[in-house]
């Protein structure tokens, strides 16, 4: 074994390893590879809520009885609103959570989350979002 170089041998795996590396980072740029998503890791856009909704209270689900959402825009009273239903025609609450409550907009696939006791958002509302209001008929605010 005269012959044998083990520095040579360590750069010629090096190499090696440096041109898989780039081979496989070049395939999953254009495509071809695809990495699955990392834990913890968002690739869903979250929007914010719009202006002036606030969740002031949960009543988490317990049994066959979902969870409920009290849910309150600066210009109604605050409405009960059970997971899985429709706060107005644009918002539909789509989880309860013990400390958030996740909702859905109308025609758009990502979330928007509201924290309990937050601060209501500021600002303006994604295109196409018109301030909240809760069914039936139109109430006096509570004083």
């Amino acid at each position: 074994m005269a012959g044998f170089d083990m520095v040579r041998l360590q750069r010629a795996l090096l190499g090696l390893g440096a041109l898989v590396v780039v081979g496989l980072w070049t395939a999953e740029e254009f495509g071809i590879l695809h990495v699955a998503p990392q834990p913890g890791g968002t690739s869903l856009q979250v929007l914010p809520p719009p202006p002036g909704l606030v969740l002031q209270a949960i009543i988490p689900a317990s049994g066959a009885a979902p969870g409920m959402a009290i849910l309150a825009d600066g210009q109604h009273p605050p409405v009960l609103v059970p997971e899985g239903a429709s706060f107005n025609e644009q918002l539909r609450v789509d989880r309860v959570l013990n400390d958030r409550v996740v909702l859905r907009h109308r025609g758009l696939e990502a979330p928007m989350i509201l924290i309990a006791g937050a601060a209501p958002a500021e600002g303006t509302a994604p295109a196409g979002v018109r301030s909240p209001q809760p069914p039936g008929p139109n109430a006096p605010a509570a004083r």
